[in-house]
C-alpha cells in the first residue's frame, strides 16, 4: 500500500508540472508553496510527538524525487524547510522547538538556510557574545526564499571557533537586509539572495545550536555522506 505522502506528492507533482517553465521565469509564489503545505509535505521530517507519525527517510526522499521531477524551482525552495525541521527537532532548547516546530510541521510557517558557508574555513559571519544573546555580523552568500519564507536559520562563527544557530524572521530591517539576487541558470525564481547582517540581535531563546566548528563540521559531513 501506498504511504498517503506520497499520493499527495504525486497529486502536487501533477498541479506542479504544466506551470514549471512559467514558475522558473516568473518566480514561486507562496500559494503555490501553501498548497504544497495543505498536501501535508511540511512535516516529512517532524517528530511524531508533533505530527503525528514517524519520520521516515525513505519517504522524505521519494516526496522530494516527485516534486523535484515535476518543478525544480519550487522544490529548490520547499527544500530549504526540512533541514530546518530536522535540526529544531534535535535541539537542547525544547522552549524554541514547542514555539515554532507545529507550525513548521504544519507548513503555516515556512523557513529556509543560510549557513552554507560554514563549510568553508573563511569566516564570512561572525556572532559575538552580548549579554544574553549574540549579535551576528557580515555577508551568507545563499539565502532562498527571500521574500516568500517566515524565518531563516542563520548560521555564523565565534572567536573561539564555535557556530552558533539562530531562527529569526526573515525580513529587512533590525541589521537584516538582502543585497543582489543571485542569477542562478536553473534556479532563478527561487528568490535566493545575498543576506547581510550587520550587528543584527539574536537572542540565546532563539539559538537552536551552539558547538564547536570542528565537531559540527564533521557531523554535516557525515550527513551529507548519507
Amino acid at each position: 500500500m501506498t504511504d498517503p505522502l506520497i499520493d499527495r506528492a504525486e497529486k502536487a507533482a501533477a498541479m506542479l508540472a504544466p506551470l514549471a517553465a512559467h514558475t522558473e521565469r516568473h518566480g514561486v509564489d507562496r500559494a503555490t508553496l501553501d498548497c504544497l503545505a495543505g498536501a501535508g509535505l511540511y512535516g516529512l521530517l517532524g517528530p511524531e510527538s508533533v505530527t503525528g507519525r514517524a519520520p521516515s527517510a525513505a519517504v522524505y526522499r521519494e516526496v522530494a524525487e516527485l516534486l523535484a521531477g515535476a518543478d525544480a524551482t519550487t522544490w529548490f525552495v520547499w527544500f530549504q524547510h526540512h533541514p530546518v525541521v530536522k535540526m529544531l527537532a534535535a535541539a537542547a532548547n525544547e522552549n524554541l522547538a514547542r514555539r515554532w516546530l507545529p507550525s513548521l510541521c504544519t507548513g503555516t510557517t515556512q523557513a529556509g538556510v543560510a549557513f552554507s558557508h560554514l563549510r568553508s574555513a573563511e569566516v564570512v559571519m561572525a556572532a559575538t557574545r552580548v549579554g544574553d544573546g549574540w549579535r551576528l555580523s557580515g555577508t551568507a552568500p545563499w539565502c532562498t526564499g527571500w521574500g516568500l519564507l517566515d524565518l531563516v536559520l542563520v548560521g555564523a562563527t565565534t572567536a573561539d571557533d564555535e557556530v552558533v544557530f539562530g531562527l529569526v524572521p526573515l525580513r529587512e530591517g533590525d541589521g537584516m537586509a538582502p543585497g543582489r539576487t543571485l542569477d542562478l541558470a536553473a534556479m532563478g525564481g527561487t528568490r535566493t539572495v545575498v543576506l547581510h547582517l550587520d550587528g543584527y540581535a539574536v537572542a540565546d531563546a532563539d539559538v537552536v545550536l551552539r558547538a564547536p566548528r570542528p565537531a559540527w563540521a564533521a557531523a554535516d559531513a557525515a550527513a551529507g555522506a548519507n
